[in-house]
């Protein structure tokens, strides 16, 4: 980090995260001092001392601070928060290597997506962060092809757009699941020319002083239906050169709704693949379709477990019925009870008038999609065990029960007996929640 050549990079990298999730950022060392910016901290002074207090705060105690209006965000409904939210949200997120603190990146923006996704995935961005600083102030050992594949991953599969990243003279390198569901693509168009796809996008090569180039037009015929739209293109630089280019996608609103549609009516035959595992999966995946019972869906991301589950809730009984996913991951643990049982009015600071149904009640005769289950805290994973024992939910607050009626489909992508073994996870919620196992191959 000591090093110009150091900064730049980190700069460049800030400029790539900040153009997807619509952020200022900010990175000042263990002294307060800017090490770089991008958006409203480009031009300020390196040797300007931050009179933050947050930033010393998140030096101190060595861990991340949500911030809105001057205040922490602790135990705050994102629905009701969001109804009100009009000021600018922040996270402070302290950078330790190898142990060692280094000082604390922030995250500032007023964009209401921007501030969902803030909030919702606090823990996503933390390892976003993490994984881009690591290398950067550690030099891993990692070939760069191998760094550029992780960090493009995380970056394209982190935003709601549909973004595809090429190499600079256009050949696909990755395709995010929104784009893979927007333009029914897969894996398989992986390493094809991106004109092989869509006609009309130049891969014009950029000025290194260009962030990012102007709105352009696309269209692609998918499934006999035209979508039509704008896209951007983001160079990618290291030390003077391109090593790859975003393109992200902007789906005129009629057919956005028309792709949302689609979504809600994926059946088995969306999914895409006909090794024998794949079909062996299917046909075992379609013949529970009748059944209740709880599933366990295990697979690498990216293989479909959420497109697994929704076929599986599609063709059921309760295909009219809500289908309610949620990311066990991506909401900070503060956060989890409330979005899974909801709360009673007056039940903690921030609880809106009236209370709040949390996500089992929404999914009564439909189905709950947990994914990432492995990452749901112990004393979660108790209340859940008996949510499945009962068929009751108590609202945080309340001492009365409510009946429900839930289909329970989990996922994860980590092998759920080693968590057992090392005690981050119940072996009995374990076997209630896989009466149906399901693994879907890489």
């Amino acid at each position: 980090m000591k090093s110009t050549n150091s900064y730049e990079e980190i700069e460049k990298i800030l400029n790539s995260i900040s153009e997807l999730l619509k952020v200022d950022m900010l990175m000042v060392d263990v002294d307060c001092r800017k090490v770089a910016g991008v958006g409203t901290y480009e031009h300020v002074s390196g040797n300007e001392n931050y009179n933050d207090s947050f930033f010393g705060r998140a030096l101190s105690g060595k861990s991340t601070l949500l911030v809105y209006d001057n205040h922490i965000v602790d135990k705050v409904d994102i629905d009701y928060y969001f109804k009100e939210m009009t000021g600018i949200v922040c996270l402070y997120h302290p950078l330790i290597i190898n142990d060692e603190l280094i000082g604390v990146l922030k995250l500032e923006t007023n964009d209401s997506y921007a501030k969902k996704k803030i909030i919702d995935e606090t823990q996503s961005i933390n390892k976003l962060i993490d994984q881009v600083f690591s290398y950067l102030l550690t030099k891993a050992r990692l070939t760069q092809f191998d760094y550029e594949e992780n960090r493009v991953e995380a970056l394209i599969n982190f935003t709601k757009e549909p973004v595809i990243y090429t190499t600079p003279t256009g050949r696909i390198v990755m395709i995010n699941e929104s784009a893979k569901t927007a333009f029914t693509l897969s894996n398989n168009d992986t390493d094809k020319q991106i004109h092989e796809i869509f006609t009309n996008i130049s891969m014009d090569l950029f000025n290194e002083n260009d962030s990012i180039n102007k709105k352009e037009n696309f269209s692609i015929l998918s499934d006999t239906h035209k979508i039509t739209g704008t896209y951007v293109k983001q160079a990618i630089w290291v030390s003077h050169e391109i090593v790859g280019i975003f393109i992200k996608f902007e789906i005129d609103k009629q057919i956005d709704a028309y792709i949302n549609e689609k979504i809600n009516r994926i059946t088995f035959d969306d999914i895409v693949g006909n090794s024998q595992a794949i079909v062996k999966a299917k046909d075992y995946a379609f013949k529970v379709l009748k059944g209740t019972s709880t599933v366990f869906i295990n697979g690498e991301s990216g293989t479909g477990k959420e497109l697994f589950a929704r076929a599986i809730h599609n063709g059921s009984a309760r295909g009219d019925a809500p289908f309610i996913p949620i990311n066990c991951a991506a909401i900070p643990d503060t956060l989890m009870e409330s979005e899974l049982f909801g709360y009673e009015e007056g039940s903690f600071t921030g609880a809106k008038k009236g209370g709040k149904p949390g996500k089992f009640e929404l999914a009564n005769h439909g189905t709950i999609f947990l994914d990432e289950i492995g990452d749901m805290k112990l004393s979660l994973q108790a209340k859940l065990l008996r949510v499945l024992q009962e068929n009751v939910i108590e609202r945080i607050g309340s001492k009365k029960s409510i009946p429900i009626d839930v289909r329970v489909i989990a996922a994860t992508h980590e092998e759920i007996h080693e968590k057992i073994e090392d005690g981050t996870f119940r072996q009995d919620l374990f076997y209630r929640l896989s009466v149906i196992p399901i693994r879907i191959p890489p």
